[in-house]
């Protein structure tokens, strides 16, 4: 690896743990320089602005992360046993360091993630467009694809977005699983809330098979009315 790649890494890192702290407003390119060791002015060389260097952290991890649970669907659709719901949802759930590798940090960008979806601002919203919508429709076209339960475009992005809520809130390190339990979330632990979590939603999301259509028809029935 060069100088150059080893300087961007050492600061994407950097600038990783500083968002996340500070969020981007109170994040500074100061900060992340002294968090990285690394100039300010080699700073701005490599990323120019704070706005760059916020969009690269999501590139750079949603390339690797994004791909990998692209691949693991299309592997799960090319065997030669029918996928079921929770097939699709244990790839949905799979921890980012499963992509990412044991060694890489992953706290402060699932951070960074939480934030991101969070924000209601044009700049978050440009972000989740770019980087996350396209994961996204490719699980809905997974949920789509199951002989059980038949979903709807429409329920399909329901079902999605009910997954990764509950996902984020068992891998966004926010500390309010362990205050509200009053146990630590360890790895044994946090397995087995990753099991818990997928049957919950997916009991949810065979709900929305069931229901989905009726509930539309109703809906349409009363505007018709």
């Amino acid at each position: 690896m060069s100088q150059k790649q080893s300087s961007r890494d050492v600061i994407l890192d950097a600038a990783e743990k500083v968002f996340a702290t500070f969020g981007f407003e109170g994040a500074s390119m100061r900060e992340i320089a002294n968090e990285s060791g690394i100039s300010q002015a080699l700073l701005h060389y490599h990323f120019q602005s704070k706005d760059n260097l916020y969009e690269e952290i999501f590139a750079r991890r949603a390339r690797i992360i994004n791909g990998y649970r692209a691949q693991l669907l299309d592997e799960l659709f090319a065997g030669e046993r029918k996928p079921e719901l929770e097939d699709v949802l244990e790839v949905m759930f799979c921890p980012a360091s499963d992509a990412l590798g044991s060694g890489t940090q992953s706290e402060a960008f699932t951070q960074m993630v939480s934030a991101l979806v969070a924000g209601g601002d044009e700049r978050s919203r440009a972000l989740m467009i770019k980087h996350y919508d396209p994961i996204a429709r490719r699980f809905m076209e997974a949920f789509m694809k199951l002989e059980t339960p038949k979903l709807s475009q429409e329920d399909a992005a329901w079902a999605y977005l009910f997954a990764h809520s509950a996902r984020m809130q068992i891998y966004a390190h926010t500390g309010r699983p362990e205050r509200l339990t009053g146990k630590p979330l360890s790895e044994t632990r946090l397995r087995r809330v990753k099991d818990n979590a997928i049957r919950y939603t997916a009991a949810g999301i065979r709900t929305l098979g069931i229901n989905g259509s009726s509930v539309r028809s109703s809906r349409e029935s009363a505007h018709r009315a």
